[in-house]
């Protein structure tokens, strides 16, 4: 895996190193807020979407997206998640804690950082996964709040 990851790394986003030598983090775009932090036990609301390294979407909330590849998925409403919970992997959360309100970012987490061994129902044991995250609130902050006000 750490071969396959190194490659897709150096082809996509050379010179790009790992937070805390785990995740790999790209802003995609800038946040419109950047003066709420997010940190362990803060209550974010998120839109994603899930892929394998070969571009593949094992899971989405995003409703273009679902509908672009006519797939169903779990739910197209915005996902709201606490922070560094056992209910979330260890790598979304090292991710979100990176993140400001209203920003795209993808993060490419190992196996060891997401599903490890265990795998789950969609995704194989040690599977490197691409996250491209979007922070739609944090607690009571949300994109449409600070839109309005500038």
């Amino acid at each position: 895996e750490k071969g396959i990851l190194t490659d897709y790394i150096n082809q996509n986003y050379p010179g790009l190193q790992p937070i805390d030598d785990s995740i790999y983090y790209v802003q995609l775009s800038a946040p419109i807020n950047d003066t709420v932090t997010i940190v362990n036990d803060t209550t974010v609301c998120v839109y994603y979407k899930g892929m394998f390294l070969d571009g593949f979407v094992f899971d989405t909330n995003i409703d273009s997206v679902a509908d672009r590849l006519d797939r169903t998925f779990s739910s197209t409403d915005s996902l709201e998640v606490t922070v560094g919970s056992s209910a979330q992997i260890r790598g979304f959360s090292q991710a979100l804690v990176n993140m400001k309100l209203g920003e795209w970012s993808r993060v490419i987490m190992p196996s060891y950082c997401a599903y490890d061994s265990t795998g789950s129902t969609s995704i194989p044991p040690y599977k490197t996964l691409i996250f491209d995250i979007y922070v739609c609130s944090i607690n009571d902050h949300s994109v449409y709040d600070d839109a309005s006000e500038k």
